[in-house]
């Protein structure tokens, strides 16, 4: 229940926001407010990222052996087993011209995950307990015959804080390059958290153009103190890397996606979506700020090949909102 109320208080914050907002938002001059919304620096209004992720899964604990080792898929794993996942992310943003100098900023991004409707291979069959995705020594060989069970929770809570620079190439074009930290916490689910703290650098370069947008995020995450395991969570090293790449079809709509790919540098797994979209950013409803609206479909070219993600479909609806440092510090925009 605390999770369903957590789950419930972040989509009445969000609503909250569109409703409560009654100033105008507008793009920089010189890019689309398309292109503004996929700049990782954000821009003079506040992004609230709204994401659905359902990961249909495949691998070795799916497709067999079956019981006693005998051929064919494993007949106690789900039919069509998926991952459900729920993100939000606010982006925050302020300028740090009258700091720095012109082009500088700032940007914060928190991420909050729920899983949900998950499935997820049971180790305690197997006296490994079910402390994680896989158990702490990593994942293990096929086990006939191994059950699923569906499970639900908050991943470990995220945050990157960038420090970047706009530098401008043309009329139209623009270079994005920032720099800074990412860091999270164990307070997820027992199946959904690292047990530990962690910390590491993070950055960003993109190109935001006429015909579109290429770049990427990344953010790496080393373990540096332990919290609930005692000492027994396994090491973490892993890389999260965003990679946009969008077709401008008009100021409004794009073409293409930005999938996130995993690099457990510890367990040597990775996870890396391709795939394609259509995106929509301007207004919706008479009145109300406008949103980033958008609807992806991936197929995986790597994952682990014990359980990983075969395809995926992504939903965003993301209000595009004014921002609340440009209202509490207006000087900064001056």
């Amino acid at each position: 229940m605390p999770s369903l109320l957590r789950l419930a208080a972040s989509a009445l914050f969000t609503f909250a926001l569109i409703f409560c907002a009654t100033k105008s938002v507008s793009a920089q001059e010189g890019q689309s407010l398309a292109n503004q919304a996929a700049n990782p620096l954000g821009g003079d209004f506040m992004l609230v990222i709204n994401q659905y992720d359902r990961i249909h899964m495949k691998g070795r604990l799916i497709d067999g052996p079956g019981p006693g080792g005998s051929p064919g898929p494993n007949p106690l794993a789900p039919s069509d087993p998926a991952f459900n996942v729920y993100t939000m992310q606010p982006v925050i943003s302020a300028p740090l011209k009258n700091v720095i100098g012109p082009g500088w900023s700032f940007v914060m991004r928190p991420t909050f995950q729920y899983f949900f409707d998950t499935d997820l291979p049971d180790f305690t069959t197997i006296g490994l307990g079910n402390d994680a995705i896989f158990p702490p020594a990593g994942p293990p060989q096929v086990v006939p015959g191994l059950p699923f069970t569906n499970e639900g929770g908050w991943s470990d809570p995220s945050v990157f804080a960038l420090i970047g620079v706009t530098i401008p190439l043309d009329s139209s074009t623009a270079l994005i390059a920032a720099a800074g930290l990412a860091s999270s916490a164990p307070w997820g689910g027992n199946r959904f958290s690292n047990d530990k703290y962690t910390l590491g650098p993070a950055g960003a370069l993109m190109l935001l153009s006429k015909p579109g947008v290429v770049g990427f995020l990344a953010q790496q995450f080393w373990d540096v103190a332990d919290d609930r395991s005692g000492g027994t969570a396994p090491d973490v090293s892993k890389m999260l890397l965003q990679v946009p790449y969008y077709i401008n079809l008009t100021e409004q709509w794009q073409f293409g996606a930005a999938p996130v790919w995993t690099f457990d540098w510890e367990d040597d797994t990775y996870e890396i979506p391709l795939g394609l979209g259509l995106i929509y950013t301007g207004p919706v409803i008479e009145g109300l700020p406008p949103m980033k609206l958008g609807f992806e479909v991936s197929t995986y070219a790597d994952q682990d090949e014990l359980y990983g993600g075969d395809w995926a479909i992504k939903v965003v609806i993301n209000p595009i909102v004014p921002s609340p440092i440009k209202a509490l510090f207006p000087r900064l925009y001056e």
